[in-house]
């Protein structure tokens, strides 16, 4: 499946970003495409999470359901420089 086929694509962004120095262009894509991104707790705050596209922390004891839902119902998780 094609990413422009998807009806629910999500981004899961991670810490390497910063590392391969890509957060400028994930974020870009995030914007250009109006993707929903999330994060795990180890990642929190890669992306400014006052973003208006930021869903939220995905996982652990303390998970919002809400995220849950929507990443695990995506037909499309985009993993950005997340292990």
């Amino acid at each position: 499946m094609k990413i422009n086929e998807s009806r629910n694509p999500v981004v899961m962004v991670g810490e390497h970003l910063r590392v391969y120095n890509a957060l400028f262009s994930a974020q870009k894509l995030i914007e250009t495409a109006n993707l929903p991104f999330a994060t795990i707790f180890s990642d929190k705050a890669i992306i400014d999470e006052m973003h208006l596209n930021f869903i939220g922390l995905y996982g652990g004891k303390v998970i919002n359901h809400a995220v849950r839902e929507v990443i695990e119902n995506s037909d499309c998780v985009i993993n950005l420089a997340r292990y």
